[in-house]
């Protein structure tokens, strides 16, 4: 199982990990993670992005989302 640390360095197990492949669908993934941050128990999820996208335009939505465990690749 997966470790990653929260906001207070506190180590959390990761319990789900949501898998994300996404090319030209800024709207619909800003639409999921508005969604994903209403979860309860929110420090066990981490969220994985396979940006496909041929520019960096990702980084801007991401950044609107600081309690999600994001790893964007």
């Amino acid at each position: 199982m997966q470790t990653h640390t929260d906001t207070n360095n506190k180590i959390l197990q990761t319990k789900l990990s949501v898998i994300v492949p996404t090319v030209g669908r800024n709207v619909e993934l800003k639409e999921l993670l508005q969604s994903l941050t209403a979860l309860r128990d929110l420090d066990y999820y981490e969220i994985l992005i396979i940006d496909q996208n041929k520019e960096i335009v990702l980084d801007s939505i991401l950044q609107q989302f600081p309690n999600l465990y994001i790893k964007h690749y």
